[in-house]
């Protein structure tokens, strides 16, 4: 009985490590959207919910993929979390130019 628990709780510990930048997205996102958080910008601070989503759902994708390896869960956050926020850069990087108007 307690092994299964144990197995049990591993499992909701792994599926919440993957899920909670999915379930802060929408959070972040009323309190940009009611003025509750503001950075300055007006409306723009909108904006900075897009570079969220995408920064989530890198985010799960990477965690599934390195718990699919059998990471303990502390190098899985690690490794996801930075690999998530390069992924980030290098397409903000590919996709910045072409978005502001940038002819090279």
């Amino acid at each position: 009985m307690l092994e299964s628990h144990s197995y049990m709780v591993r499992n909701l510990y792994k599926i919440c490590g993957g899920l909670w930048p999915l379930v802060m997205f929408p959070l972040f996102y009323w309190l940009t959207s009611e003025g509750h958080l503001d950075f300055g910008g007006g409306e723009k601070d909108i904006i900075l919910v897009v570079p969220l989503a995408v920064y989530s759902l890198i985010y799960l994708i990477l965690y599934m993929v390195v718990l699919k390896f059998a990471f303990p869960l502390l190098k899985a956050f690690v490794f996801s979390i930075l690999g998530a926020l390069v992924l980030l850069v290098l397409i903000g990087m590919a996709l910045g130019p072409s978005i502001m108007g940038i002819n090279w």
